[in-house]
């Protein structure tokens, strides 16, 4: 399945609630019974294309402190980057979580965020680079030179 990158990180956003993200269904798992807000959010990633090679990351400002935070290969596990001494460092955890197979779900759970993005990849995980602050350097569809430019995205 090829989608451009621009369709891709269009639709990369992540808002809450259900959704279909390019062939990646996104469900919110548990109820909004509860008076009290959650800690954390378990969210069902559904790979919904033919690819058994389907990556989810997932980014953010974590709330308390509002420190760059991103989910690791687990889907629960918090990688908390620390500051690079230089431009265009790689991230020092692997944060990409492999959906398995079509039809496959893998449940991530995602503590509170602020700015939370769920972004997708097919064939191969996408780079993230860090800058120093730590910010973090997000895949670009306008920028040539981004490591990212071809991977293939739904």
């Amino acid at each position: 399945m090829t989608v451009s990158r621009r369709r891709f990180l269009a639709s990369s956003a992540f808002v809450g609630g259900a959704a279909l993200l390019g062939g990646v269904g996104v469900d919110a798992v548990g109820s909004r019974a509860s008076a009290a807000t959650a800690s954390t959010l378990s969210v069902a990633l559904k790979n919904n294309t033919t690819s058994n090679t389907v990556y989810a990351f997932v980014t953010g400002l974590a709330i308390g402190n509002n420190a760059l935070v991103l989910l690791e290969s687990d889907g629960r596990t918090l990688y908390y980057p620390t500051s690079p001494s230089s431009t265009g460092t790689p991230l020092g955890a692997n944060c990409a979580i492999p959906l398995g197979g079509p039809g496959s779900t893998t449940t991530i759970t995602i503590p509170q965020l602020a700015g939370g993005r769920v972004w997708f990849s097919i064939g191969s995980p996408l780079t993230f680079l860090l800058n120093p602050g730590p910010a973090l350097v997000e895949p670009s569809v306008s920028n040539p030179s981004d490591p990212n430019i071809n991977a293939g995205a739904c």
